[in-house]
């Protein structure tokens, strides 16, 4: 999943747990590569959408291919960008709603979802500003070639991508029980974790993506978590393989020993998922999704490894861990200022 994020005219984008390592050493904050992309792009302006969040499918804008396309092309990825049809299974059952004060949430600031094909990611967001350049919400573009699965084939699909497996080894990732194992919940999961780079950024938890630096290490959530968007100061202490860590392309890391070992490090970092490692925008994202999905919605998430059909390691989701003690009351503050 990419986080886009788009200024009045087109602009693109796509903490820590109790236990946390600092370093004496802060890493190099790099230079924003989208930063003058971004800001040389055209973006319409944005009605405001009256209907309830759930029926705001939009059909694709030329000015939105155009930008997703520059965006492929930014990221090496050889694909032109094209209009889906939305999903027949959209509609049944309905979309189940999110507790009260997440879906008033939905309600304020999704502003729409486009269904794409050839996105190379499931999802992208981007940010809608108002006329002097405030965040006011975001739009969520979907790839409809990866919303076809069930939830846990879904997570078990993508996880998958991190690693080389052998035919001996299982990698598995449970969101759901049996029963509501269902493209629906897959659709609800990533509109989740969207959701999350959309607050993000209109609560000013993550630095905006106009600026020619992102140094993450300034704001609260990524103290001692992030110094930029790559960069960790974990990567210098117990996770220095980190940076072999990638999903959608070609795997670095094997998944046993190295991924098994690397799954066992996380429960002592306040990275929430292993999805949650791969940079600091994704960081927080899917902090807000497992702390709605785990925590509010009291839905499983876990992780197994099996090696010649025997199981050799479990984990649940960090969020109600004691390592994700400072990402869960970071969310769970942030969502009881907004019941009030």
């Amino acid at each position: 999943m990419r986080f886009v994020n788009f200024l009045p005219k087109l602009l693109f984008l796509l903490f820590s747990g109790f236990f946390w390592f600092c370093s004496p050493e802060k890493g190099v904050v790099p230079d924003n590569p989208y930063s003058t992309w971004a800001q040389s792009s055209a973006w319409a302006d944005f009605p405001e959408p009256k209907e309830n969040w759930e029926k705001r499918i939009l059909p694709l804008k030329k000015d939105w291919k155009d930008g997703l396309d520059q965006l492929n092309q930014i990221d090496g990825i050889d694909l032109l960008v094209s209009e889906a049809k939305t999903p027949a299974w959209l509609g049944e059952p309905a979309i189940r709603r999110f507790p009260p004060v997440v879906d008033s949430l939905f309600q304020k600031y999704l502003k729409g979802i486009v269904f794409v094909q050839n996105l190379g990611s499931t999802g992208v967001t981007v940010i809608v500003r108002d006329a002097e350049g405030k965040p006011k919400g975001g739009i969520v573009f979907l790839d409809v070639s990866y919303l076809d699965k069930p939830v846990n084939d879904w997570a078990t699909s993508k996880e998958r991508t991190a690693f080389q497996i052998s035919a001996d080894e299982e990698l598995n990732l449970k969101l759901a029980e049996e029963k509501e194992n269902s493209k629906i919940a897959t659709y609800e999961f990533i509109l989740l974790h969207e959701f999350g780079h959309i607050y993000s950024v209109v609560m000013g938890i993550v630095p905006d993506f106009s600026l020619k630096k992102r140094d993450f290490s300034t704001y609260p959530f990524y103290e001692d978590v992030w110094d930029s968007e790559v960069d960790s100061p974990f990567d210098r202490t117990i996770l220095s393989e980190r940076k072999k860590l990638r999903f959608y392309g070609k795997p670095e890391l094997v998944l046993f020993p190295e991924g098994f070992h690397f799954y066992k490090k996380l429960k002592n970092t306040p990275f929430v998922t292993l999805y949650a490692a791969g940079n600091a925008d994704d960081t927080f994202a899917e902090a807000f999704a497992s702390y709605v999905h785990c925590s509010l919605m009291r839905r499983p998430y876990q992780v197994e490894i099996k090696k010649g059909g025997k199981s050799i390691f479990k984990a649940q989701n960090g969020i109600d861990e004691e390592s994700g003690r400072r990402p869960r009351e970071f969310i769970a503050n942030l969502l009881r200022k907004e019941e009030r």
